[in-house]
């Protein structure tokens, strides 16, 4: 049997992240299988809700964890969704301990969404605040039903971002060139102008040549050019594997050097919404191998955020112990000796 308490949810949305406030008290009489079920939201032409099973999903399930899942609650077509669920922290981020990613097809004979099971203890010590926790969703639609096609009054389709893309791509009425490292990238003045007050400065600016038509960028690679593009144009980052396709048979780069680099370019060009984009994906992203370059990154920078996250997960008793067997560790003695003795000071048994 499902519970479906909607009231135990308050709901904050920005954009295509959903936040869900959830009072856990009314979950003391539910048992295996019972939900609370969030509000229902729209995205994509289809309604959502998130499912928290505080007992467990299954009989199967073990006695000790807690589990959500994202679901449709109808839907008359086949709709596949890229979506992100998580918990943010008890000072109010996400963290790697629960943030997971999925690629799913719901329809009208398959709206189950996938089971995500967490230790109760765990949600208990690192999430919930005064019984309360908050849970994120973010969903980006891959495949598009029909319903999401909006029309003006007079019943033309319309779809700004598509088609601001779409002009990217084919270079039309493009009436400036960026050269980075021997490759072109074409775009248009305005659109860069309107975007950013850096592009406004240097392409509109009083004694900018309006008659030049080609300038060339130095220390940003293309990759990261047309990271910067894409979301100028869509407000939204790059599928990284359409960025690569794009790159030349030579580009050698991981997501987590693809994401630093563009954040670094996302204050350069004083892009707030993508150096936010940014330090999420960065934020999911921490592991042994990169948790003190991150650290560093997030320090140098004031990504307070950032830095949030990779201190906590550092200073985890078993992290930090592989941890301080890195050469980056050591090296973080001399390059940043604040640093190094603040994780010792906040480590964890």
């Amino acid at each position: 049997m499902s519970s479906s308490l909607s009231k135990a949810f308050s709901v904050q949305s920005k954009r295509t992240t959903y936040h869900f406030t959830v009072d856990n008290s009314y979950s003391a009489d539910l048992t295996i299988g019972d939900c609370i079920a969030s509000p229902a939201f729209e995205e994509g032409g289809s309604n959502w809700q998130i499912n928290y099973y505080p007992k467990g999903f299954s009989p199967d399930t073990k006695s000790n964890v807690v589990s959500f899942s994202l679901s449709p609650l109808a839907t008359t077509q086949s709709v596949t969704v890229d979506y992100e669920l998580g918990l943010l922290n008890k000072y109010g981020y996400p963290t790697s301990k629960f943030w997971v990613k999925a690629t799913q097809t719901f329809s009208n004979t398959n709206c189950s969404g996938k089971i995500w099971d967490m230790e109760r203890a765990v949600m208990d010590a690192n999430y919930m605040v005064d019984n309360q926790f908050t849970i994120v969703c973010s969903i980006t639609m891959v495949n598009k039903p029909s319903t999401m096609v909006k029309r003006c009054s007079f019943g033309f389709p319309v779809n700004l971002t598509e088609q601001l893309h779409s002009m990217l791509e084919s270079k039309a009425h493009a009436d400036i060139i960026f050269e980075a490292e021997g490759q072109e990238i074409s775009a248009h003045r305005l659109v860069l102008a309107f975007r950013s007050p850096v592009f406004e400065f240097d392409l509109l600016g009083a004694k900018v040549n309006r008659d030049c038509h080609r300038i060339k960028i130095y220390g940003t690679h293309p990759l990261i050019l047309k990271g910067i593009l894409h979301y100028v144009y869509t407000d939204c980052l790059p599928k990284m594997e359409d960025i690569l396709s794009t790159g030349g048979s030579n580009t050698i780069m991981s997501l987590e050097k693809f994401y630093q680099l563009l954040m670094v370019s996302a204050e350069k060009y004083e892009l707030i919404g993508l150096c936010n984009l940014c330090k999420d994906r960065l934020s999911g992203l921490v592991s042994i191998e990169n948790a003190i370059e991150f650290l560093t990154l997030a320090e140098d920078g004031k990504y307070a955020q950032l830095k949030e996250i990779c201190v906590e997960f550092i200073t985890e008793g078993i992290n930090y112990g592989k941890i301080v067997r890195t050469k980056e560790y050591a090296i973080l003695y001399q390059t940043h000796p604040d640093l190094y003795f603040e994780l010792g000071a906040m480590r964890k048994v």
